[in-house]
């Protein structure tokens, strides 16, 4: 937020400082610009806060140093067009560079304020003459789109939104004054002060914009908590499920345990009366089968009891275990 505010869009002199931004913008390319600012003081310290004369003066053992420096963007290519850059630098006459960059600015007249993201080009015409100029120079790594970066970082343009209070080309309003724009950061500060209050030189509405964004990283952050809980549940369901199937399973495996001792039980009670009958030393075989053949090994009463043969008890024995 400090750098857009305070920062990106404000004009930039001075070879050295011009110096920074050419480095930065070529390190960033192929990067996301936050993976360059969080790095940014790393680079000055790795870079002798980018004084030209001082990283033209470093030699074998300060490259060996960068490549190994976890502060920066580790980039050996990008790392020897830096290094390269100061060295070519140091032999122009001072304000050279300031005076090469700022030439290839357009007028701000001819660029009305974009409206939307969509309105802010990554090329322009003015960008790919700056790019081939400082190529004829001898400077690397600068094509069209890291040269209109570094325009748009340097000042040489104003690339923010009609409705942002950061930007140069906004009017300030007076009390009274219809605040123009509809976008939500042209309203908020209406919305908090009403109009004596709705500008006070973006203040507010940096603070409002801070305020905004906490919002949206609690919101962030209770849809990851929320997302959790639905992970947890979900997963605690699925470990429920396969409980239930896996108890059923032992349920099932436990009542054929249980039907196999029962049958068992029954095949050697058949195999007893078998015998028994054969050796002539029981006559209530028949009652006993009865119940057996329906899967019961309780005793009968002798009420029940009724003499048959030793061969037709035979036989039922056999029937009753080869079933």
């Amino acid at each position: 937020m400090a750098y857009h505010d305070e920062e990106w869009g404000r004009p930039v002199h001075g070879d050295d400082a011009l110096f920074e931004r050419l480095c930065l913008e070529a390190f960033q390319s192929g990067l996301s610009w936050i993976t360059i600012l969080r790095r940014r003081e790393g680079f000055r310290r790795a870079f002798a806060d980018f004084g030209i004369a001082a990283v033209a003066a470093f030699g074998d053992a300060d490259r060996e140093r960068l490549l190994l420096d976890a502060g920066i963007i580790r980039n050996r290519a990008k790392i020897d067009a830096t290094l390269a850059n100061a060295k070519l630098l140091a032999t122009w006459e001072p304000g050279e560079l300031d005076a090469l960059i700022w030439s290839h600015a357009p007028d701000p007249a001819t660029r009305p304020a974009p409206r939307t993201f969509a309105d802010v080009p990554a090329v322009t015409d003015e960008s790919t003459a700056l790019s081939k100029a400082l190529k004829k120079r001898g400077v690397r790594f600068v094509g069209p789109t890291t040269a209109y970066a570094l325009m748009q970082a340097c000042g040489l343009v104003d690339d923010h939104l009609a409705d942002c209070a950061a930007g140069g080309r906004r009017p300030r309003r007076h009390p009274g004054e219809d605040p123009g724009g509809h976008g939500l950061a042209a309203q908020v500060p209406r919305l908090l002060l009403g109009d004596e209050g709705a500008d006070r030189d973006g203040v507010v509405l940096r603070r409002a914009r801070q305020g905004l964004e906490l919002l949206l990283l609690v919101q962030g952050l209770g849809e990851r908590v929320v997302g959790a809980v639905r992970e947890g549940l979900l997963q605690g369901r699925v470990r429920h499920r396969r409980a239930v199937r896996e108890g059923a399973g032992r349920l099932r495996g436990l009542g054929g345990e249980v039907g196999g001792r029962d049958q068992a039980v029954r095949d050697a009670q058949l195999v007893r009366l078998a015998r028994a009958d054969r050796a002539g030393k029981s006559s209530r075989s028949e009652a006993r089968l009865a119940p057996i053949r329906r899967g019961s090994v309780q005793d009968t009463p002798e009420s029940a009891v009724s003499a048959t043969p030793a061969k037709e008890v035979l036989k039922e024995a056999v029937s009753a275990t080869t079933r």
